[in-house]
């Protein structure tokens, strides 16, 4: 392979992988920001998600160069990738669970919930947990994974689901 080919699929990698990168980005931050999710939660996923792309990005570009070969990349992706995955098991369990309830609006800002015998008002609402007021005034913060894995009461999202769903036909 000549230079300038290699110039050319490493300038291409490194465009691609930015151009992935900001639009996930930017589809992430309006999605938390429709749900209320905490601004700097969102920044560190975008933050996150800009590590990761560097990661895959740097990568490719060994490969293209030369430095590595496709298998001895590949092998090395799949163990770090593996232990980062075990490392941050709890986290990203979390995070994924904050993210579905988000996008599926099953919990908002300001929502009355009750879970476990507490019941309280979602004050924060984040990637990884939940914070929530109860009639004391205490805060109390519950994993995102708990409330997924559930059951919870949603006693504000009834409302939202009468106003979706017409009861009488027309």
């Amino acid at each position: 392979m000549d230079t300038l080919t290699a110039i050319l699929e490493t300038a291409g990698t490194a465009a691609g992988a930015f151009a992935v990168e900001e639009t996930l980005s930017r589809l992430t931050a309006r999605a938390a920001k429709k749900a209320g999710v905490a601004p700097n939660e969102v920044r560190q996923v975008q933050d996150a998600l800009v590590i990761i792309f560097i990661v895959i990005a740097a990568v490719v570009i060994t490969d293209v160069i030369g430095i590595s070969s496709f298998f001895t990349t590949l092998t090395f992706s799949a163990v770090a990738g593996l232990a980062a995955t075990l490392a941050l098991q709890s986290i990203l369990q979390n995070i994924m669970a904050g993210t579905f309830m988000i996008r599926d609006q099953t919990l908002r800002l300001g929502d009355s919930i009750e879970i476990g015998g507490m019941k309280g008002r979602v004050v924060r609402l984040g990637f990884r947990t939940a914070w929530l007021k109860d009639e004391g005034g205490s805060v109390v913060i519950v994993s995102n994974s708990t409330l997924l894995n559930g059951p919870f009461v949603n006693h504000t999202a009834a409302l939202r689901l009468d106003k979706r769903i017409p009861t009488t036909p027309r």
